[in-house]
């Protein structure tokens, strides 16, 4: 299993950027208690940033056709259904879940929920 990159950073406002804090949280496998990484605690403040990254991105997402906001979802449903088996793994190893409900479920329903948003998208009476 792969274990995701840039275990040091947050994603925040479409780059990875630096924690305002050096704390850390253990990510364990409850299976095997063995630890599998330690990834950046989170502040209030890197809260306070990500929220304000989705406010400043929201102005560009709510410009963004209809059309292209279905594509968008529909492609972001795509690449986590080419990653579903590989996310469900990591589900399963990080949460204990079991391997068929990680990968049905957990995995799977991000996929169903996207598709039916740009399904919706489609069909939707805007005024």
């Amino acid at each position: 299993m792969m274990l995701p990159e840039h275990l040091d950073s947050l994603f925040v406002g479409g780059e990875w950027v630096w924690p305002s804090s050096a704390e850390r949280l253990r990510v364990v496998n409850p299976t095997t208690e063995q630890e599998l990484a330690t990834v950046p605690a989170g502040t209030p403040a890197d809260a306070d940033r990500a929220v304000a990254a989705a406010r400043a991105a929201f102005p560009g997402w709510a410009a963004t056709p209809v059309a292209e906001r279905a594509a968008l979802l529909s492609a972001l449903a795509d690449a986590l259904a080419d990653r579903q088996a590989e996310l469900g793994q990591l589900i399963a190893t990080e949460v204990g879940s079991p391997l068929s409900f990680a990968t049905g479920t957990q995995a799977g329903l991000p996929v169903t929920v996207l598709r039916s948003y740009a399904d919706l998208l489609g069909h939707f009476p805007f005024e």
